[in-house]
């Protein structure tokens, strides 16, 4: 028996005030275009659950060397030094890759989980086309490939597809031709496979010199754990048609890996329902949100950084489902996020209000204390809890949403490492700790060369005062300036020390 998928709920059109405020011009271009993904990996869901495939000897040729490849990456994970690529979110449990830069061959693997059906996320997976990108991972589009379309759908469960990457000059264009073969392997799991092809009717052959036609290798493996979760693995290996120059490696292909792994699970992410949010969601989501405004900040400078922000507060209320209905109960929620993204140290005012009946000025009152409560406690755990504690509304708001609390506990722990205040705490108290250090230790290496027959203990520190200083200070102390004399002398009182200790 097939698990039936839950449906996606697809973003509507709102009239109301809450969101109509945050109708930015790029977050409204991911409405349609989501539901346009939605609509076309709907159909290839049906297909994965209720219809039976019959596959040819190529295709099951493709899956059976996919998955080969996959327990083969698997292995070679821990027999070849892979390095992390990067940490994406928490539910990657490892993301890692290796460049063998004799040949040019670029291997990546990674696992990680996603929320929502296998079928789902295996449909995402060979939607290898979709246009729905969120607007934190816009750059994969202007880094990753240049350009990319279907040259063909032969059946419901495979598709050819030609992708395009524009290297930065001189470096020669690329491009692959893949085929994408996907099969139910057992009631579970779903194998999506990635195979090169190196010619193909409607693409005209390259000479190897405006463009070089590169080969892509992938598996992605998704095996759903739960009804609300899925596993994947994936193994992928690409090689561009030679070697590639290390800045290309690590600033234009990892990057891309990156991107393109957080931004599946971030859709699923940004897709659940309000009323399908656990606890552990509460993490991730606060994950995404951090990532949305980090994303959203770059886009300006730092005189921008506030208004960026708050930009990206607003995206992220805007393209998660949840959070778009949240808004219809709880409009203050906008503010209270705004408020906290400033990230301003202030007094923490005690909100006595009840949940209920919040309104902007009250949400942004129980901002203002959440960056100094956090820089006044040693855990971000702590600083939720004092929050918490501090006002009625958020025991409520926890109680009645078990995500609030790891939602908040990302927010001020990235909060704690981007706060101005703290930044300028630590400066201080590290300037301030170098200037006692260093008055100190003139004070005792002056004290030293005061002392009749201690000059020797100031000889260390005294190398780091200038010669001519050295010499002027001496001569007016009457002291031995000349080097070899000061090194005898001090020889002198060594022999003197020895002979005295045998004689004893």
């Amino acid at each position: 028996m097939m698990i039936k998928s839950k449906k996606i709920l697809p973003i509507e059109s709102e009239t109301s005030t809450a969101l109509s405020v945050m109708r930015l011009p790029d977050a409204t271009l991911y409405t349609p275009k989501y539901n346009g993904d939605l609509e076309t990996e709907g159909e290839t869901v049906r297909q994965m659950d209720n219809v039976v495939q019959g596959y040819t000897f190529e295709e099951d040729e493709i899956i059976t060397s996919a998955l080969g490849g996959l327990i083969s990456g698997l292995k070679m994970k821990g027999a070849i030094p892979f390095k992390d690529f990067s940490t994406t979110f928490s539910t990657a449990k490892w993301f890692k890759g290796f460049y063998n830069a004799k040949d040019g061959d670029i291997y990546s693997t990674s696992n990680y989980t996603c929320r929502g059906a296998h079928s789902q996320v295996a449909a995402r997976l060979a939607d290898y086309h979709h246009t729905c990108k969120n607007l934190a991972f816009g750059l994969m589009e202007a880094q990753g490939a240049g350009g990319g379309a279907y040259l063909e759908i032969p059946n419901d469960h495979s598709m050819v597809y030609k992708e395009d990457y524009d290297f930065p000059s001189p470096l020669t264009h690329r491009e692959t031709i893949v085929k994408i073969v996907w099969k139910r392997l057992s009631e579970k799991s779903i194998m999506v496979a990635y195979h090169p092809l190196t010619t193909h009717p409607l693409v005209a052959n390259k000479d190897g010199k405006t463009t070089i036609r590169a080969t892509l290798h992938g598996a992605m493996l998704v095996t759903q754990i739960d009804n609300g979760t899925t596993e994947a693995n994936s193994d992928f290996h690409i090689n561009f048609g030679g070697n590639l120059p290390r800045p290309v490696i690590n600033g234009f292909i990892i990057p891309n890996f990156n991107r393109i792994a957080s931004h599946h699970q971030s859709f699923f992410a940004y897709s659940l329902g309000l009323e399908a949010l656990s606890e552990a969601d509460g993490k991730l989501l606060g994950e995404v949100f951090v990532n949305q405004i980090k994303q959203a900040r770059k886009r300006g400078g730092w005189k921008k950084r506030a208004e960026l922000g708050q930009v990206g507060v607003d995206e992220f209320l805007y393209i998660s489902v949840a959070m778009r209905k949240f808004l219809h109960l709880c409009l203050w929620f906008r503010a209270l996020l705004h408020e906290i993204s400033l990230n301003r140290v202030k007094g923490a005012p005690t909100v006595t209000t009840a949940l209920s009946d919040l309104k902007d000025h009250d949400a942004i009152n129980l901002a203002k204390g959440l960056s100094t409560i956090v820089l006044t406690s040693a855990e971000a755990e702590s600083a939720i809890d004092h929050w918490s504690a501090q006002n009625v509304a958020l025991e409520e708001f926890e109680a009645e949403h078990p995500w609030m609390r790891p939602f908040f506990v990302e927010v001020a722990q990235y909060n704690l490492k981007t706060s101005d205040f703290g930044l300028k705490f630590r400066v201080f108290a590290g300037a301030m700790l170098s200037t006692i250090d260093l008055v100190t230790d003139v004070y005792m290496t002056l004290q030293f060369l005061n002392t009749d027959g201690r000059e020797s203990f100031g000889s260390a520190p005294n190398d780091y005062i200038p010669y001519d200083w050295r010499m002027k200070y001496n001569k007016t102390k009457g002291r031995v300036t000349d080097p070899q004399l000061r090194r005898r002398s001090s020889i002198q009182q060594v022999k003197t020390l020895l002979g005295g200790v045998e004689e004893r």
